[in-house]
């Protein structure tokens, strides 16, 4: 009977190294062995996952299933105001001014009026108007105000401490598992085949790494505690990705909009070269659009990965497009998820194992795949989230 395996289009049980008979069935199976057969099969159908995991230095033991990094954010220079005011008006009420200290100037950047900060108060500002030549004009909510320098004093020693701010991200090992196996019946009838645990393994290593796939993907990190045990929820990319460079499209896609995205997105990290993660509707558009098609060429042959990547050129960067079935559904289809392979790795709390489940029944035999891990993001301000394309010809 051929070994052909419906189930992971070409890669059969048996090449791909997946348990097989009875006599392998017995005991506790581990890395390399299982870890090794399942990334095997269909790679394509699991982007992220396939490209850590072959990848070196990007899966990572841990001794515990939470992990927190503190990112170092850059000085911030722009805060939004919020509230209208008059043109004479010396109470700015803006975003954010955690920051902001006494002696910094800042401008208006829709009028042109530069002020001056002499005090604050939360997130109300003190100001002097029209500092300089420019005329004091009313400003808007929404308006920015771009912060250019200190003006101190003469004779002045120094302004008020002003520090970097940090944040903070935790994420966790969650325990993927997924189940296996046939009864005494299933596996001597004829028409099921000789090699139906074959099938069977196949199909359930297909839908493991899927699962992992979708967590890492879209997860949101959570620490669930019911009774005394322990339930953890690994984050996503696409939770990083929506912390600080949520870009909002407007219905819009070409390629000058999506260049002017793509730089904004990408201001923060050591290369502007970035991993667009994408449906696979959205990458069969994209690359057929006026203006892109002549950017576009081939940055990975699919021996690399298991699949091609093509890339596309912006003024100062470049877009790794990667086409992901997880986002071929309707809420995600029209999104793109960016990341720096810098910052992301996986963190494993529990290497990949496949068990035999006891007391499952004389007349059952079931196996059991399972691992904990989770996605760990040094830098979230390098992931980004650009939302709302608009399908082209649509």
């Amino acid at each position: 009977m051929s070994e052909y395996n419906q189930y992971v289009k070409g890669v059969t049980a048996a090449s791909a190294g997946v348990i097989k008979s009875t006599s392998v069935l017995e005991g506790i199976r581990t890395e390399p062995v299982v870890s090794a057969a399942i990334n095997k099969i269909e790679p394509w159908e699991t982007a992220l996952y396939s490209m850590l995991s072959r990848i070196g230095g990007k899966v990572e033991k841990v001794g515990q299933p939470e992990f927190s990094v503190q990112e170092q954010w850059p000085f911030q220079n722009v805060a939004r105001i919020t509230t209208n005011a008059t043109a004479t008006g010396t109470s700015l009420v803006v975003d954010n001014a955690d920051w902001i200290i006494p002696d910094m100037v800042a401008i208006n950047t829709r009028t042109g009026e530069q002020v001056l900060v002499t005090s604050l108060s939360s997130t109300t500002l003190t100001v002097t108007r029209a500092a300089g030549t420019t005329a004091g004009q009313a400003m808007l909510a929404g308006d920015s105000l771009l912060f250019t320098s200190t003006a101190l004093n003469e004779g002045q020693d120094h302004t008020q401490l002003r520090a970097r701010g940090t944040d903070y991200h935790t994420s966790y090992a969650q325990k993927f598992e997924q189940v296996f196996g046939l009864t005494d019946i299933a596996s001597i009838r004829d028409y099921r085949g000789e090699r139906e645990k074959d099938r069977l393994a196949g199909q359930a290593a297909v839908e493991f790494k899927k699962q992992i796939e979708r967590a890492i993907l879209l997860g949101e990190p959570k620490k669930i505690s019911s009774g005394g045990l322990v339930r953890y929820m690994t984050a996503g990319l696409r939770h990083f990705a929506q912390k600080y460079n949520n870009v909002d499209m407007g219905g819009i896609t070409s390629y000058r909009s999506l260049a002017r995205a793509l730089y904004y997105a990408t201001r923060f990290g050591g290369s502007k070269t970035r991993i667009g993660i994408v449906s696979h509707q959205f990458y069969g558009e994209l690359i057929g659009l006026p203006g892109i098609a002549s950017q576009i060429q081939r940055s990975q042959s699919d021996t690399s990965y298991g699949w091609e990547i093509k890339s596309i050129t912006f003024p100062g960067g470049k877009l790794n497009l990667v086409p992901s079935t997880v986002l071929d559904v309707p809420g995600f289809e029209n999104e793109i998820l960016g990341l720096d392979f810098n910052y992301l790795k996986l963190r494993e709390f529990e290497p990949m194992k496949s068990k035999p489940i006891e007391q499952n029944g004389s007349h059952r035999e079931a196996r059991q795949i399972f691992r904990r891990v989770g996605l760990e993001c040094k830098a979230p301000i390098t992931t980004f989230r650009i939302y709302n394309l608009g399908i082209p010809g649509v």
